[in-house]
Protein backbone atom coordinates (compact mmCIF):
# COMPACT_ATOMS: atom_id res chain seq x y z
CA UNK A 1 0.00 0.00 0.00
CA UNK A 2 1.25 3.58 -1.10
CA UNK A 3 1.13 6.48 1.25
CA UNK A 4 -2.06 9.15 0.89
CA UNK A 5 -0.14 10.66 -1.87
CA UNK A 6 0.49 7.69 -3.77
CA UNK A 7 4.34 6.96 -2.81
CA UNK A 8 5.55 3.55 -2.50
CA UNK A 9 8.66 5.29 -1.28
CA UNK A 10 7.69 3.78 1.63
CA UNK A 11 5.14 1.23 1.28
CA UNK A 12 2.65 -0.56 4.04
CA UNK A 13 2.62 -4.55 3.72
CA UNK A 14 -0.66 -5.30 3.77
CA UNK A 15 0.12 -9.30 4.06
CA UNK A 16 -0.75 -11.96 2.06
CA UNK A 17 -3.58 -12.28 -0.41
CA UNK A 18 -4.90 -14.78 -2.06
CA UNK A 19 -4.32 -15.30 -5.98
CA UNK A 20 -8.01 -14.41 -7.37
CA UNK A 21 -8.89 -12.11 -4.01
CA UNK A 22 -9.49 -8.76 -4.13
CA UNK A 23 -10.68 -7.96 -0.80
CA UNK A 24 -8.32 -6.75 1.50
CA UNK A 25 -9.75 -7.30 5.89
CA UNK A 26 -10.24 -3.71 6.90
CA UNK A 27 -8.18 -4.35 10.17
CA UNK A 28 -5.65 -4.14 8.14
CA UNK A 29 -6.19 -0.84 7.38
CA UNK A 30 -7.18 0.77 10.93
CA UNK A 31 -4.67 3.68 11.94
CA UNK A 32 -3.89 4.37 9.05
CA UNK A 33 -4.30 8.51 7.77
CA UNK A 34 -7.51 9.56 6.23
CA UNK A 35 -6.63 10.13 2.38
CA UNK A 36 -7.98 9.95 -1.21
CA UNK A 37 -4.55 9.29 -2.72
CA UNK A 38 -3.70 5.81 -1.66
CA UNK A 39 -2.74 3.02 -4.39
CA UNK A 40 -2.10 -0.96 -4.25
CA UNK A 41 0.20 -3.02 -6.00
CA UNK A 42 1.41 -6.42 -5.75
CA UNK A 43 4.31 -8.22 -5.11
CA UNK A 44 4.95 -12.14 -6.61
CA UNK A 45 7.51 -14.34 -4.89
CA UNK A 46 7.33 -16.86 -8.24
CA UNK A 47 7.89 -15.36 -10.31
CA UNK A 48 9.25 -12.45 -8.60
CA UNK A 49 7.63 -9.32 -9.91
CA UNK A 50 6.11 -6.03 -9.13
CA UNK A 51 2.76 -4.84 -10.49
CA UNK A 52 1.72 -1.11 -11.69
CA UNK A 53 -0.11 0.51 -8.92
CA UNK A 54 -3.63 0.16 -8.75
CA UNK A 55 -5.82 3.46 -9.65
CA UNK A 56 -5.90 5.96 -6.53
CA UNK A 57 -8.66 5.23 -3.94
CA UNK A 58 -9.58 7.04 -0.94
CA UNK A 59 -9.48 5.45 3.10
CA UNK A 60 -12.05 7.18 5.49
CA UNK A 61 -12.26 7.50 8.73
CA UNK A 62 -14.60 8.21 11.96
CA UNK A 63 -15.29 11.62 11.96
CA UNK A 64 -16.34 13.68 14.95
CA UNK A 65 -19.09 16.44 13.59
CA UNK A 66 -21.76 18.41 14.93
CA UNK A 67 -20.99 20.35 17.97
CA UNK A 68 -21.76 19.54 21.88
CA UNK A 69 -24.70 21.21 23.24
CA UNK A 70 -24.10 22.93 27.12
CA UNK A 71 -27.40 23.74 28.90
CA UNK A 72 -27.89 25.85 31.75
CA UNK A 73 -25.50 29.08 31.40
CA UNK A 74 -24.31 31.11 33.29
CA UNK A 75 -22.33 29.11 35.22
CA UNK A 76 -19.85 29.49 38.08
CA UNK A 77 -16.47 28.59 38.80
CA UNK A 78 -16.65 24.82 40.21
CA UNK A 79 -20.13 24.55 39.04
CA UNK A 80 -21.32 21.54 37.07
CA UNK A 81 -22.50 21.68 33.31
CA UNK A 82 -24.99 19.43 31.50
CA UNK A 83 -23.95 18.52 28.18
CA UNK A 84 -24.33 16.36 25.78
CA UNK A 85 -23.27 15.33 22.17
CA UNK A 86 -24.22 12.20 19.80
CA UNK A 87 -20.90 10.50 17.66
CA UNK A 88 -22.23 10.41 14.01
CA UNK A 89 -23.36 6.71 13.57
CA UNK A 90 -22.32 5.25 9.93
CA UNK A 91 -19.17 5.52 7.99
CA UNK A 92 -15.99 4.16 10.11
CA UNK A 93 -16.09 3.41 13.60
CA UNK A 94 -13.24 4.85 15.93
CA UNK A 95 -10.77 2.59 17.56
CA UNK A 96 -11.25 0.32 20.52
CA UNK A 97 -9.04 2.31 22.84
CA UNK A 98 -10.97 5.64 21.68
CA UNK A 99 -11.38 7.70 25.07
CA UNK A 100 -13.59 11.32 23.84
CA UNK A 101 -12.72 14.28 26.45
CA UNK A 102 -14.05 17.50 26.50
CA UNK A 103 -11.94 20.81 26.41
CA UNK A 104 -12.95 24.08 27.65
CA UNK A 105 -11.59 27.07 25.86
CA UNK A 106 -10.18 30.32 27.08
CA UNK A 107 -12.82 33.01 27.85
CA UNK A 108 -12.47 34.65 24.44
CA UNK A 109 -13.55 30.80 22.64
CA UNK A 110 -9.78 30.25 21.96
CA UNK A 111 -8.80 26.13 22.23
CA UNK A 112 -4.86 27.23 21.59
CA UNK A 113 -4.62 26.04 25.09
CA UNK A 114 -7.65 23.96 25.71
CA UNK A 115 -8.46 22.78 28.97
CA UNK A 116 -8.98 19.19 29.43
CA UNK A 117 -12.53 18.67 31.34
CA UNK A 118 -12.30 14.90 31.35
CA UNK A 119 -13.84 11.77 29.72
CA UNK A 120 -17.07 11.81 28.22
CA UNK A 121 -20.14 9.30 27.69
CA UNK A 122 -21.53 10.47 23.47
CA UNK A 123 -25.24 9.76 23.52
CA UNK A 124 -25.78 11.05 27.46
CA UNK A 125 -25.50 14.05 29.42
CA UNK A 126 -22.89 14.46 31.05
CA UNK A 127 -21.93 16.20 34.21
CA UNK A 128 -18.81 18.22 33.40
CA UNK A 129 -17.66 20.31 36.42
CA UNK A 130 -15.55 23.52 35.58
CA UNK A 131 -12.51 24.10 37.43
CA UNK A 132 -12.87 26.17 40.29
CA UNK A 133 -9.91 28.92 39.21
CA UNK A 134 -12.04 29.33 35.93
CA UNK A 135 -12.47 33.18 35.73
CA UNK A 136 -15.76 35.34 34.71
CA UNK A 137 -16.08 35.91 31.20
CA UNK A 138 -19.04 35.54 28.38
CA UNK A 139 -16.91 33.67 25.53
CA UNK A 140 -16.44 30.43 26.45
CA UNK A 141 -16.95 27.29 24.55
CA UNK A 142 -16.58 23.46 24.85
CA UNK A 143 -15.83 20.90 21.96
CA UNK A 144 -15.47 17.46 22.31
CA UNK A 145 -12.25 15.45 21.25
CA UNK A 146 -11.32 12.11 20.32
CA UNK A 147 -7.49 10.14 20.98
CA UNK A 148 -7.97 7.90 18.16
CA UNK A 149 -7.71 9.08 15.63
CA UNK A 150 -6.64 12.79 17.41
CA UNK A 151 -10.03 14.80 16.24
CA UNK A 152 -12.23 17.55 17.55
CA UNK A 153 -15.84 18.44 17.20
CA UNK A 154 -17.36 21.82 15.88
CA UNK A 155 -17.41 24.22 19.14
CA UNK A 156 -20.41 25.00 21.41
CA UNK A 157 -22.60 27.97 21.18
CA UNK A 158 -20.56 30.63 23.49
CA UNK A 159 -21.65 30.29 27.55
CA UNK A 160 -21.28 32.53 30.56
CA UNK A 161 -18.87 31.80 33.24
CA UNK A 162 -19.78 34.36 35.92
CA UNK A 163 -17.32 35.94 37.92
CA UNK A 164 -17.63 35.59 42.12
CA UNK A 165 -18.81 38.62 43.57
CA UNK A 166 -18.90 40.20 47.21
CA UNK A 167 -20.69 43.01 48.77
CA UNK A 168 -20.67 44.33 52.14
CA UNK A 169 -18.16 46.23 53.32
CA UNK A 170 -14.63 44.95 54.60
CA UNK A 171 -14.22 44.88 58.18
Amino acid sequence: LSDAKGSFQIPTDLGLVTVGSNTIPAERLQGLPVGTGYRIRVLSSKPQTTSPGSLPFGIKGPALTGSPSVTGSPFCPGGTLKVSYTVPVGGCAFSATNEFRVQLSNSSGSFAIPVDLGLFTPGTVNDIVLPPGTVGGTGYRLRIASTSPVQYSANSSLFTVSAPSFSGTPT
